[in-house]
């Protein structure tokens, strides 16, 4: 059993946000408290829609930094987290309004937009799954995968939602850039949150949450997504705003730049990453499979940071007759009209 493991991110002004995801055990298959997702859920990006796409999801070719950050801009412009009808009290799992539902989806699609990724619809069941489980980690001040039956506010309901579920002790919009980030120890074996938002599996999701105050649940296991392509990365190719590489207890230059597939055993490759003609050091790490995509490394900068204005070439060896290979350009989406 994988011991509790949950670590955090950003949240509201700045505050601590406790953020965790479901992790296994590979060897008997026992879910336990930490950041990612059983391995036997990495399947399901089998079933569902048949998008197709090369590694760049066919579209970073075509994008300028006006563009994306026109998106990143739009996006970004409203956060409001809105209001929630429950009651703590008396275990009133409630609903958030559909502005904050709404606020959280966006949030949601602009990771996988800058991804390349298809975008995600919420589901009124599944929302209902992940209300029960955000009003459950409220009502206890603690996040948990596999809640107790003695807990406040228990119901198979919520429980169900915390096995399936990013879950954060912070409120649900906020939340979805602590996930990206995933900061934290235990995080940096899986960046588990990560790789379920950019699952090609992914889809529908569940939204929950209790207010600016409170807690949330975002369901990203079982989906029915099918997109294909050789992989994911984040940053993702092609123009990356600066401003979602950081928020709240971190960025992503300290949690690790990622790439995840299905396809290919990423177990003995090694990234490179060069810029302005210089190889930038790195440390690349395996990642613990089955967390949104069956394989993942990240590679973390040393003695460097993503600049604005600056390419990045990443290339990954040992996956094929090529290496992957692509490049990054970061822009500063606060100085691009």
């Amino acid at each position: 059993m994988v011991l509790p493991a949950c670590v955090g991110g950003s949240g509201v002004s700045g505050s601590f946000t406790p953020v965790c995801a479901l992790d296994a055990s590979t060897d008997n298959g026992d879910i336990g408290l930490g950041c990612g997702a059983t391995p036997s859920d990495a399947g399901s990006a089998q079933s569902g829609s048949d998008a197709t796409a090369g590694s760049d999801g066919g579209t970073a070719g075509l994008r300028t930094a006006a563009t994306v950050c026109n998106r990143w801009n739009a996006d970004r412009a409203n956060l409001d987290e809105g209001a929630w009808s429950g009651n703590l009290a008396k275990c009133t799992p409630g609903a958030l309004s559909d502005s904050a539902r709404a606020n959280t989806l966006t949030q949601v699609n602009l990771m996988r937009y800058l991804a390349q990724l298809p975008e995600v619809l919420d589901d009124p069941d599944r929302n209902t799954t992940a209300q029960a489980c955000a009003l459950m980690m409220h009502a206890n001040n603690a996040l948990s995968h596999t809640p107790p039956t003695t807990w406040k506010c228990y119901t198979a309901v919520g429980a169900n939602g915390a096995k399936t579920s990013n879950i954060s002790s912070g409120p649900s919009v906020s939340s979805v850039q602590s996930y990206m980030i995933d900061s934290g120890a235990n995080n940096a074996k899986t960046l588990g949150h990560r790789r379920w938002i950019l699952s090609s599996s992914l889809g529908p999701i569940g939204i929950g949450g209790t207010s600016a105050q409170g807690s949330s649940c975002l369901l990203v296991i079982g989906g029915t997504g099918k997109f294909k392509r050789p992989y994911t990365a984040w940053p993702a190719p092609g123009p990356f705003p600066i401003q979602a590489l950081a928020g709240g207890q971190g960025s992503i230059d300290q949690t690790g730049w990622s790439i995840q597939t299905d396809q290919v055993n990423l177990g003995t490759s090694k990234v490179t990453v060069s810029a302005n003609g210089q190889n930038l050091p790195v440390v690349t790490t395996v990642l613990g499979q089955g967390y949104g995509a069956q394989y993942a490394l990240s590679f973390k900068p040393q003695g460097w940071k993503s600049q604005a204005g600056v390419t990045y070439t990443v290339s990954v060896d040992k996956v094929g007759p090529q290496p992957w290979t692509y490049d990054v350009q970061m822009v500063d989406c606060a100085a691009t009209p």
